[in-house]
């Protein structure tokens, strides 16, 4: 599956046996969060992710996965600024391929994390607290350092 980020980047995505490569982002943890620009808790979750991805800015990589399909790549941007968003955001069809690849999101928000190898390590349905993503991020790190 090739995301295409609002800046007209392709992240390519590869199924792996127990997760996902994702190129580009290799050696990083990253956290898929499927999101709607409508959504209330969606909204709230936003400055802790950019908190997260300041903090671990070596380590992680999150990704936004738009679920609207009416929206332009400009609003999306400008959602981004107004939000000061300080990773990609993903808006084209494929979103909803990935997301029935991964078995359907059913509700937002939703994330997804993978460890450094790819590999599934956790999700999150529903608004996650930032220490909860925080913790896991830590664990995930130690587990990829460990399978070394």
């Amino acid at each position: 599956i090739n995301l295409k980020t609002t800046d007209e980047k392709v992240i390519k995505l590869t199924a792996l046996d127990n997760g996902i490569k994702f190129n580009d982002y290799e050696g990083k943890i990253v956290l898929l969060d499927f999101f709607a620009t409508w959504c209330p808790p969606c909204l709230a979750e936003i400055p802790h992710l950019v908190e997260i991805q300041k903090t671990f800015t070596d380590h992680v990589q999150i990704i936004g996965v738009l679920m609207e399909e009416s929206k332009s790549n400009e609003e999306i941007e400008e959602f981004r600024h107004n939000k000061n968003m300080n990773f990609p955001v993903t808006n084209s069809p494929e979103n909803f391929h990935l997301s029935d690849a991964l078995g359907g999101i059913k509700s937002l928000p939703t994330m997804v994390m993978y460890d450094k190898n790819g590999e599934y390590f956790t999700h999150y349905v529903g608004a996650a607290p930032q220490e909860m993503i925080e913790a896991d991020i830590q664990k995930a790190i130690a587990h990829t350092d460990k399978t070394k």
